[in-house]
């Protein structure tokens, strides 16, 4: 019997931390795997014909300026260049004497499939077994008491 019962024992920690080992890539991936909102601002070689002009950007448009890469922001109401945008009917603006090209969008990221999918029959396989592992020794024991009266 405790030989029995220290296996089953073994193999349900066993089970219990491929599941929570699941769990952890799942949520892993799902914070480094997600849709943003981004922008960006571009720095123009010639004076734009309309323009605006620009004297206090946020700090995300700043890192767009000064990296001339793509920025993500949590949401479109965490800068205001969006509106800007859409107020003056201009993506060109200028800041500094340095003329820009800004705009803004939606970007999606998606997880490579299989690790993806390794984690999700990792997590479904533990779980299954934990019920297995866990019926079995509640019918052992059942037996084990049944006998004993």
């Amino acid at each position: 019997m405790s030989r029995r019962l220290s296996e089953t024992k073994l193999a349900l920690i066993f089970f219990t931390l491929t599941l929570a080992v699941s769990a952890y890539g799942i949520i892993e991936m799902q914070s480094t795997y997600h849709s943003s909102y981004i922008i960006y601002a571009s720095k123009l070689g010639e004076k734009p014909n309309y323009y605006f002009v620009l004297e206090n950007p946020d700090a995300y448009l700043l890192e767009a300026m000064s990296s001339q890469d793509y920025v993500n922001i949590g949401s479109p109401e965490d800068t205001p260049i969006d509106d800007l945008i859409r107020a003056k009917e201009t993506s060109y603006f200028e800041y500094n004497g340095t003329y820009y090209a800004a705009g803004f969008g939606f970007e999606t990221k998606y997880p490579p499939a299989i690790p993806f999918l390794l984690i999700l029959i990792g997590a479904i396989a533990s779980a299954s077994s934990i019920v297995v592992v866990t019926s079995r020794t509640v019918s052992q024991m059942r037996n084990e008491f049944r006998k004993a009266n």
